[in-house]
């Protein structure tokens, strides 16, 4: 059961209202979020949040035009979450999509911004689940969040790929390798942990070559 929340993200386990980002490590649900920020849908002018389910095992949550706090669409966002249950192979395994169009604001009033600008930027990323593993995409949390639909870990502009295998995030078992943001001067390799035991699998040379 995931539950849809207006600001940028979706939780399991409940729903989650906060609206000023703070990453990824210890929130009390587990969390997916493409872009976690202070979204407000409620002028007219404010845009939508859409539910799809195009096919049987595919769901997708789109942010569309959307404004941020407090009612203003002098700015506007939009981007996709999408789900994909990779039924064609044993076990449960969940491919884990970001998608990006248009990116105007960072900041909602209430988390210090003006303009849409400043303050505290939104966060993206997921919490990674019981097995750890946490994922933060370069740029979170500073105005290059703005950049997110110009870059890319699959070398697609705007398009973030993240495939769970048996319920654990890229990054917990080496054969699924955490990805690198790609950009013109390589590959740039984003760790976020919060146990200092933590093994965060990345060295993909063996399955992707790098």
């Amino acid at each position: 059961t995931i539950y849809i929340n207006n600001n940028g993200n979706i939780t399991f386990g409940g729903p989650y209202g906060a609206y000023t980002p703070s990453g990824f490590g210890d929130l009390p649900v587990e969390m997916i979020a493409p872009y976690w920020g202070d979204v407000d849908t409620r002028c007219s002018n404010c845009g939508e949040v859409y539910l799809g389910v195009p096919t049987s095992d595919a769901a997708v949550v789109t942010w569309s035009n959307v404004g941020y706090y407090n009612s203003n669409p002098t700015k506007q966002n939009t981007f996709q979450l999408i789900l994909r249950d990779r039924n064609d192979l044993a076990g449960s395994n969940t491919d884990v999509e970001f998608r990006y169009d248009n990116l105007q604001w960072t900041t909602g009033d209430a988390s210090g911004g003006q303009n849409g600008l400043g303050g505290q930027p939104a966060f993206a990323g997921y919490t990674g689940g019981a097995l750890g593993a946490p994922q933060t995409l370069s740029g979170s949390g500073t105005s290059n969040v703005l950049t997110l639909n110009q870059r890319s870990n699959i070398s697609k502009a705007g398009r973030w790929y993240f495939p769970f295998r048996e319920g654990s995030a890229p990054g917990v078992t080496r054969d699924n390798p955490l990805l690198p943001d790609v950009q013109d001067n390589g590959w740039l390799f984003q760790y976020t942990t919060t146990r200092a035991d933590e093994i965060v699998w990345s060295d993909p040379e063996i399955v992707f070559g790098y």
